[in-house]
């Protein structure tokens, strides 16, 4: 073979294609094992992508305004002249109860939430029927009325023109919320949402001395936060309220998301690492009957350098191939669990190229890189015993793969997995839970190795 056609790259890689095609069928468990793995890691990592945009693209509208005041009584008075100075202020009142059906039955617990007429300030409250909130808790045939959530609505067995007890008042069901753009996300631990009027409040009495109502002040301002909020805590130097800006949420939501997500996508990878096993195996099969054709190869002249080269286009391309489909599959899940939710992350992601590049095309590269990270790692050792076969096994009718892989092999080996492993925690939302994860993994699989040798000496 002439050593300026071996050493070509356009002929090596054909020459990889056609050697490859002839026995695909035996790496069925290569490509499923990746391709299931990559799949996983792609779909998590991208709905990641996606709800986070999505939450953070409105945190204002989440928190209620640009600055948040809660405490537990009223503000003064002066201190409410000074925010409508410096732009506008909504009161929202919180408390929990439980509520009953008009017959007593089913005791549900439940947040009543009494609105002033500049709620919302941010984003878009829909309410069924869609009728303006005052509209809708105003007092009609000496009755309240009171909008409650759908789920709550269930719950009871009632719906709109049905009645409601909440504290001593029987109130009238006129309408339930289809969207509240402050809705928390903590799960409702309070309970489900009820909207009623500030005169409706009276007639429950259910605000008494002692009652535990919290007073959520949301302030929408033009001015720069952070002087805002110097210039506020100037003018009030001791007041005790509890400030939050939605810079400040937007960080918490990140923090909660980022440590969420990087929970999943450790799982992912674990699944994906445990493939890699079955990757080992199916790598280690295909190389056993392919020993021949490397002694063979090896015989007839072809250098060690393009032998090497042909067979980690191999599994480059492999690993390409089970990246590239894995990842596929994986935003197409993302993309179909998006559509099911509806509107659920529709609070404005980022739009434009920017927005797709990482959201989709970002997942998809880096599920092809760690593809191909994947199927180096878990192949490099057993093809490194394959090359260093001694090729005179022809003579004695048989070629076996050397029982350990050269020492620069494993070198190259350790510094694949160095890197995969670098490329994982730096991929993760937050690479210290990453690092812990992968401590306590490594001092386990040091205490089982221990053991296991504690038992074999034994």
């Amino acid at each position: 073979m002439p050593p300026e056609r071996s050493t070509n790259p356009l002929w090596m890689l054909r020459f990889a294609i056609t050697d490859l095609r002839s026995r695909i069928s035996a790496l069925k468990i290569f490509l499923a094992c990746l391709i299931l793995g990559v799949t996983l890691v792609a779909a998590t990592a991208s709905l990641y992508r996606v709800i986070e945009q999505s939450l953070l693209a409105d945190t204002r509208a989440l928190l209620g305004g640009d600055v948040e005041l809660d405490t537990s009584e009223p503000l003064p008075d002066e201190a409410l002249e000074w925010i409508r100075a410096t732009g506008n202020i909504s009161l929202v009142r919180e408390f929990d109860t439980i509520v009953s059906g008009s017959g007593g039955d089913g005791f549900f617990r439940a947040e009543i939430l009494v609105l002033d007429a500049l709620y919302p300030l941010y984003g878009e409250l829909e309410l069924t029927p869609d009728e303006p909130l005052g509209v809708l808790t105003a007092q009609k045939e000496g009755q309240w009325g009171a909008i409650i959530d759908p789920l709550l609505a269930e719950r009871l067995g009632q719906s709109v023109g049905d009645q409601i007890e909440i504290g001593a008042a029987t109130f009238r069901i006129s309408g339930l919320i289809q969207k509240q753009p402050d809705r928390s996300l903590n799960a409702n631990w309070r309970g489900l949402p009820i909207m009623i009027s500030e005169q409706a409040v009276e007639a429950t009495g259910l605000i008494r001395p002692g009652s535990r109502v919290d007073y959520e002040y949301r302030v929408q301002t033009e001015q720069n936060l952070d002087t805002w909020l110097e210039e506020f805590e100037q003018a009030f130097p001791d007041a005790r309220w509890e400030i939050t800006t939605f810079a400040e949420r937007s960080e918490r939501i990140s923090e909660r998301l980022d440590q969420i997500a990087t929970a999943l996508i450790l799982i992912a990878f674990t699944t994906l690492f445990i493939g890699g096993l079955g990757v080992a195996n199916s790598i280690h099969a295909y190389l056993d009957e392919k020993l021949g054709t490397i002694a063979t190869l090896q015989t007839l002249g072809l250098r060690r350098k393009p032998l090497v080269g042909i067979y980690l286009l191999q599994i480059g391309v492999l690993g390409s191939l089970a990246g590239l489909v894995g990842g596929g599959i994986g935003l197409g899940l993302s993309a179909l669990a998006i559509s099911l939710a509806g509107d659920a992350f529709a609070l404005a992601g980022p739009d434009g190229a920017g927005g797709w590049f990482s959201l989709w095309l970002v997942p998809l590269l880096l599920s092809w890189l760690f593809g191909v990270l994947t199927a180096y790692v878990f192949a490099l050792p057993a093809l490194a015993r394959a090359l260093a076969a001694a090729p005179a096994g022809l003579f004695r009718g048989q070629v076996e793969a050397a029982p350990n892989e050269p020492r620069s092999w494993r070198i190259a080996s350790y510094l694949l997995l160095a890197v995969y492993i670098g490329a994982t925690l730096f991929w993760l939302p937050s690479p210290h839970l990453g690092f812990l994860f992968l401590l306590a993994v490594t001092l386990l699989w040091g205490l089982l190795e221990g053991l296991i040798k504690g038992l074999r000496r034994g």
